[in-house]
């Protein structure tokens, strides 16, 4: 992660946001330029301080909230 840092324009302050606004931790995703935040109750609250902290960078963004598969893989016959 640190390597491709330089890559992405504010990516440790947008972390920082992330982490600031409750998110339990955020990484690069991928190759990026996609960030991901991991968080409990407060995802609304972290997508939007990340998003305000990428406009300040200049860089408009749009998030997606997504929900964790707490079931896993299932067969169906």
């Amino acid at each position: 992660q640190p390597y491709r840092q330089a890559l992405v324009p504010g990516m440790p302050e947008v972390m920082q946001a992330a982490r600031q606004a409750g998110a339990l931790g955020a990484v690069l995703s991928g190759a990026g330029p996609s960030l991901l935040a991991l968080c409990r109750e407060e995802a609304e609250r972290v997508a939007l301080a990340m998003q305000a902290e990428w406009n300040k960078q200049g860089i408009s963004c749009d998030y997606v909230i997504a929900s964790l598969d707490t079931q896993g893989a299932v067969v169906i016959y």
